[in-house]
């Protein structure tokens, strides 16, 4: 159980083709009964004791996608968790998670909060970067990806950020649309290089 906004929460849901069940009392609350068939899917924001399995995900996630690596699993393990610890530990970052009762990590999404400039008309102005976002295979299209984003959302509107930024896959577009993410004309990027271009390639 954590809280945010004040306001205590354990979500659950249900997984085995069966669709997603919130418990709703005042709070998000979640009933902790494993029914025969189902896989609870608990959402909570991660800690330093998650770091390892969040950096095997993350290689998992990366070599998905088709990277090849520079590097053994081992080594980017360990860059990896040196990485995590140190931006848990400042606090602009912010792991989510979802694991089963058991355990076992079936989705989770970062969100750097970054500061923007001062200005006149507000004490305090942040904007949240939305990355690293996985879902293992075994739970995809099972609602996991969907609940987690909500919690997500919920979390970074409690801290009053004006908006989250994904840079999504060609894949994940229509699963951020339909969480309300909206394509935004105003932005204008400068590519400096490719996103898979190795260290020294240009």
């Amino acid at each position: 159980m954590w809280s945010w906004g004040g306001a205590d929460v354990s979500v659950f849901t249900r997984v085995s083709g069966l669709g997603a069940t919130l418990g709703y009392d005042g709070a998000l609350r979640a009933r902790n009964v494993r029914l025969a068939g189902q896989v609870h899917v608990n959402y909570r924001m991660a800690t330093f004791e998650d770091v390892p399995r969040l950096a095997a995900a993350r290689w998992a996630f990366r070599r998905e996608s088709g990277e090849a690596p520079v590097e053994t699993e081992t080594a980017f393990a360990g860059r990896f968790e040196r990485f995590a610890r140190e931006a848990l530990a400042s606090g602009r970052w912010t792991y989510w998670i979802a694991e089963t009762d058991d355990g076992t990590l079936t989705s989770q999404m970062a969100v750097c909060v970054v500061d923007s400039v001062p200005r006149p008309s507000r004490a305090s102005d942040q904007w949240g970067y939305l990355t690293d976002c996985y879902t293992s295979p075994a739970f995809r299209n099972e609602g996991v990806g969907r609940e987690l984003l909500a919690r997500v959302a919920a979390w970074a509107k409690s801290r009053d950020l004006e908006l989250l930024l994904v840079w999504p896959s060609d894949g994940s577009q229509r699963f951020y649309a339909r969480a309300g993410f909206d394509r935004d004309e105003d932005i204008r990027v400068l590519r400096l290089r490719e996103y898979d271009a190795s260290p020294g390639s240009l």
